[in-house]
């Protein structure tokens, strides 16, 4: 695998995220995009943002796994512990609720 090109990856990454952002306002799909773009935020070290956009997405989607799973582990970076294991709680509680407790263990 080439490292310069994973190095790149996130800092390009970042201009598609901050324009589907802009595009998820009238899209059916924002939880999803949101949480892809909350994610590019997180590898690119914005932090504020990522969590900012993940949040939305769970807004929009409280069955959005993945969301659940990208906020807890921003809020971890961001030293929010209480917020992050209460994150990651809820997740696990709506994986539950919604019969998704096997893929959390693949």
């Amino acid at each position: 695998m080439d490292n310069a090109g994973d190095a790149a990856g996130p800092k390009e990454a970042l201009a598609y995220a901050e324009r589907l952002e802009r595009l998820a306002i009238n899209d059916s799909g924002a939880a999803t995009i949101l949480d892809t773009v909350g994610w590019v935020y997180r590898c690119n070290g914005e932090l504020e943002r990522a969590a900012a956009a993940l949040e939305e997405a769970l807004a929009l989607n409280r069955n959005n796994l993945a969301a659940y799973l990208h906020l807890g582990q921003v809020y971890r970076a961001m030293n929010r512990a209480v917020d992050a294991r209460k994150v990651f709680t809820d997740g696990l509680e709506r994986a539950r609720q919604t019969g998704a407790t096997e893929s959390i263990r693949s």
